[in-house]
This record gives C-alpha cells, structure tokens and sequence, in this order.
C-alpha cells in the first residue's frame, strides 16, 4: 500500500509528469530546480524541530491540492497544520521504533525508477528529460527514498492500531449487497474520442483514433489528467482532466467494468465505446470490500492518534509571521 502512495505519482508517462506530482506529494525538488534560499528554524514541536524548507514543501503541497481560488491565509493554515500532523505521526512512529528494511526500500525505489523509465525508449531518452528538468538519477532516487520512509513509517504508525477481519469484511459486503451495491468502488479518469457517423466503421475509426492519441501522449510525456485536458473531446475534459471521481461499480456500464475492473492503479484500458464516444480509462484508484473498510479505520484511527498526541504537544513558533496561521488544534499548544 504504500508502494502504491508513491508509484501512483510516476507510473504512467514520465519525469515530468513526476516533478510536478512530486510537489503534490511533498518530494523535494534538488536545490538547483528551486530558488535558493536560507533555511531556518521556523517552529519546534515537542522535541521535533521544523524549518523553513518544511513549511515551503508543505505549501506545495497544498496550492497543489486547493482551487485557485483559495486564500493565502487559508492555504497557509492548512499547511502548517498538516505540517505538524505529520510530525506528530512521525514522532509516533519514533515511539513504537518503525522501520522499514533497507533493501525493501531500495527495492521499492529501483521499481519506481524502473517503471519511469518504461514509458521512455531508452535509458538516453529517459537521463536527457530529467537534465530537462535538472534533476539527476541520484537525486531522484534520494528524493524517493526520503518519501518512502517517511510515507511508510506514517502509515505504520497508523495502521498498527488495528485490524480489519474477515467477518468484517464479509458482514460489509452483506451490507452493501442488501442496498444493492457492489462493495468495489473505481476512480476512473476518461480520454474521450466522439464517434463520428454509425455503425461498426464509424466505431472502429474512433476507438483507433484514441489509441493514436494515448500514443500521442505518451510521446509528449504528458501526465494522463494533461493529455486528456488537450485531446479528449468530451464537454468538460479540459477543466477536470478526464476525472469522473469514485463510481461504484454496480452503476457502470457492464462494458466499462469489464474493461477496467482488473486494471490495476496507473493502468489504462484498451479503447470502448461508451455513450457515443470511444473511451480509454485511466485507472486512478480501485477500491474493494476490504481496502474500503481499511481506509474507513484508518481515517477514524489517524484522527484518534493525533488528538490524543495534539492534548499533550508543546509547541513554539519562532517565525511570529506564522503565529496567526496556527491552525485551532494547535494554537492552545502554542508557549506564548
């Protein structure tokens, strides 16, 4: 699972695509890709210190994630409290001793680095688009090292909590088969191709025109959401990427589930044809009885450890242009 965290990222069309998902998932770009600036203490947590470059990675993250409109004041808040929620799972994992076995992360970095290179015909392609990007083989491989740790020993710290049985699983399966529900839910993206004229030609033509364009796509190392924002031609597709959200899998077009229900995270499928256009479907995220009741504990449990670990925490923020961002959580920790 956590492999799938940082694979989702850069699985499909290159280290472009990569960088930029980096910034979503709070992997630092190499000093030579950034600004420079000075590093400093900014805030000290318990005994955890935080710097500058925290805070800045942490804003990444969070005008990545927030709509353009959002405020500075908010974004700001947001990322200082997600800051320190993060160095409160840490300093949790620190407590029950997590690691993770050096060469499970080597190996997970050497998988992620190999299936970046996949989509690139060859090792020079592959080296000229990162120098493109100043960005080196090491300083990738680094940069993935740091996230996997850290990815890991949060979630462990976490998950260790507790456990999902089978009779669980089974009694929510039961339960959503009594709504009528299939338990597994898909988070589907759409590249979309409209059908021009009727019948099987008419068909054939278009499902052979989207695989020219996933092609296209691919070539130009774009990520799926961007490629679909500059040739899908279904209404919408250039705001929203393609994204059509979790959809429950009873509610899909029989063809669609066919076609996507044994792709896994970062896969696509071959071209359909559904409502009117032919279609190839990115897999964003699939999720069954078991990973759905995980992720429901999770969340419930992850708020649970930081409450309890937000009562006992001391904090104290030494840039005062901060202070009045602290999110409320943290604010009565503060030592004025």
């Amino acid at each position: 699972m956590i492999k799938m965290l940082m694979t989702s990222s850069i699985r499909l069309f290159g280290i472009r695509t990569f960088l930029l998902c980096a910034c979503l998932m709070g992997v630092a770009c190499p000093p030579c890709a950034r600004a420079q600036t000075v590093d400093r203490v900014i805030a000290k947590l318990n005994d955890d210190i935080i710097m500058l470059s925290d805070y800045e990675e942490a804003m990444i993250d969070i005008r990545n994630a927030r709509p353009a409109s959002a405020s500075t004041a908010v974004m700001t808040s947001d990322a200082l409290g997600a800051l320190f929620d993060r160095s409160l799972l840490l300093q949790a994992a620190k407590i029950q001793k997590i690691s993770l076995p050096e060469d499970e992360i080597t190996n997970q970095v050497e998988q992620s680095v190999a299936e970046m290179r996949s989509h690139y015909p060859s090792d020079t392609v592959f080296l000229r688009e990162m120098a493109k990007s100043r960005m080196t083989l090491g300083q990738l491989k680094k940069d993935l090292r740091k996230r996997i740790e850290v990815d890991n020993k949060v979630f462990q710290a976490v998950a260790s909590r507790y456990t999902i049985t089978d009779a669980e699983v089974a009694r929510f399966e039961q339960e959503c088969r009594a709504r009528g529900e299939n338990p597994l839910i898909l988070r589907l993206s759409r590249l979309a191709i409209a059908v021009e004229g009727s019948g099987p030609a008419a068909q054939k033509q278009a499902m052979d025109k989207a695989a020219a364009v996933l092609e296209r796509i691919r070539a130009e190392h774009l990520g799926f959401a961007d490629g679909v924002r500059k040739y899908s031609q279904a209404p919408g597709a250039a705001q929203d990427g393609g994204d059509l959200g979790y959809l429950s899998a009873g509610k899909l077009a029989p063809a669609v589930v066919t076609a996507t229900e044994n792709l896994e995270p970062g896969q696509v499928s071959k071209p359909i044809i559904a409502g009117g256009y032919a279609c190839i479907f990115c897999m964003e995220n699939k999720r069954g009885a078991r990973s759905r009741q995980f992720e429901k504990k999770y969340s419930a449990e992850r708020q649970t450890l930081l409450a309890d670990m937000r009562r006992k925490a001391r904090l104290v923020i030494y840039d005062q242009e901060l202070v009045k961002y602290v999110p409320s959580d943290y604010a009565t920790r503060m030592n004025r």
